[in-house]
């Protein structure tokens, strides 16, 4: 996986079309190997290349956020292919991840906004694991 650093911000190319059960393990594992080699804690998940996303690559959005909130970081997704999306909307997680058309609009949503609003992830994760099973 592809990641870059600007303005002291991890920008994470997520390089699979489909974020799904076949492909969030690997995910998971270079995200966190990146986040712990980094001496940044803020992230932007940068999903162009991702046209389907399923329960399990909802799971792992929010394993991303939970892991950057136990870093006091703050995270933005960008790029969102209009499935991907249409699924944030009808899962309702819209809510809980900032969404950017671009790298340079994540970046300056985190340049512009405190860590205490972000929101739970470790809880909507939880959830989740919940609706799922």
């Amino acid at each position: 996986m592809q990641s870059r650093i600007l303005n002291r911000c991890i920008i994470f190319d997520v390089p699979y079309k489909n974020l799904d059960l076949v492909t969030v393990q690997k995910f998971k594992q270079n995200l966190l190997s990146l986040y712990l080699a980094s001496p940044y804690k803020d992230l932007i998940i940068d999903l162009k290349n991702v046209q389907f996303i399923d329960a399990q690559g909802l799971e792992a959005l929010l394993f991303a956020g939970s892991l950057i909130q136990e870093g006091q970081g703050k995270i933005s997704l960008c790029n969102v292919s209009p499935f991907v999306r249409q699924v944030l909307m009808q899962t309702r997680l819209y809510r809980f991840f900032d969404i950017n058309r671009s790298v340079e609009e994540s970046l300056e949503f985190i340049q512009d906004t405190e860590f205490t609003e972000m929101c739970d992830y470790q809880t909507l994760r939880t959830k989740l694991k919940t609706q799922i099973a």
